[in-house]
């Protein structure tokens, strides 16, 4: 079967400075032409939007320059009497911040596609959004719809229909790109355990998991809402350096081959049947622990 790439990144908050380090790897070993196809939901699908447009080095820069005052902002003290749709804080920093940075004609006209997710109120259920041909006003929607993580930010209405953070069906939508587009080769970064997929969900698909175990113990403060530039850029590279050990480690087994000696190598080994039979899901769990403390 034809391999077919897809790019899954989750929810998680501040920790999707993460996601950018993975995505460099994903470059520097030249393997960023072969996605097909990328989801993402909450700060999944803002990282999305910029990494979609492979715009990386602008990414890591954006998020070395988040803090807690641009992100973190309060609302206008009116707006804490809408008690149908509470919320602690307001969406303005952060869609100040993506917006000017984001070409929304560019994502508009992407030529792969890209979806993100979001919880429908109105049914309890999660829901997919394809932003390819959309305009401006309706991405922006769809973002902030995936990333209004409940009673943090407000939720937004889309036609008619309330919606939050897509956390709660789908933090790490693989289903997204399985059923939508047929991948069948996942790179998938979550950023918490929470609704992250098993082996076992997914028996025709093969899944590299570019996951960090520590996020797992990180709270709301220390982990989903803590920006800065020291811990983005730990993460930055945390991220690259993960991906780094786990690329490296499937080239070396030949289920990721980019030079010609590798294409050849693999070949002769298929030819040959001296090829070992390749495992469905690698993660970065699954190799050997490197321990590394969160900055401050």
């Amino acid at each position: 079967m034809k391999r077919k790439v897809g790019l899954v990144l989750g929810g998680g908050g501040a920790k999707g400075a993460y996601q950018v380090g993975v995505y460099k790897a994903l470059r520097d070993h030249g393997l960023i032409d072969e996605i097909k196809a990328i989801s993402g939901t909450s700060i999944g699908a803002l990282n999305l939007a910029l990494l979609a447009l492979q715009e990386v080095d602008q990414a890591a820069e954006i998020w070395l320059s988040l803090t807690k005052r641009k992100v973190l902002t309060l609302k206008h003290w009116k707006e804490y009497l809408d008690f149908k749709n509470f919320s602690v804080l307001s969406r303005k920093g952060m869609l100040e911040i993506f917006s000017s940075e984001i070409d929304f004609k560019r994502v508009s006209d992407c030529k792969i596609p890209l979806y993100v997710c979001a919880t429908n109120l109105r049914d309890n259920v999660g829901e997919t959004f394809k932003l390819n041909g959309l305009s401006e006003e309706e991405i922006i929607d769809r973002l902030s719809a995936s990333s209004a993580i409940p009673t943090v930010f407000p939720n937004v209405e889309i036609n008619g229909i309330r919606y939050m953070d897509g956390y709660l069906y789908d933090n790490v939508p693989i289903n997204s790109l399985v059923a939508n587009e047929d991948c069948n080769f996942l790179y998938v970064v979550p950023l918490t355990a929470f609704h992250c997929s098993k082996p076992e969900d997914y028996p025709n698909q093969t899944l590299i998991v570019f996951d960090e175990p520590a996020f797992d113990d990180l709270k709301l403060w220390d982990g989903t809402l803590r920006f800065g530039h020291a811990v983005a850029k730990y993460r930055l590279e945390l991220g690259y350096d993960n991906a780094m050990r786990l690329i490296n480690y499937l080239r070396q087994k030949g289920l990721i081959y980019k030079t010609r000696k590798e294409k050849v190598r693999r070949l002769f080994s298929v030819l040959t049947r001296r090829t070992k039979k390749l495992k469905k899901y690698y993660s970065v769990s699954g190799l050997d622990p490197v321990i590394k403390e969160e900055k401050e």
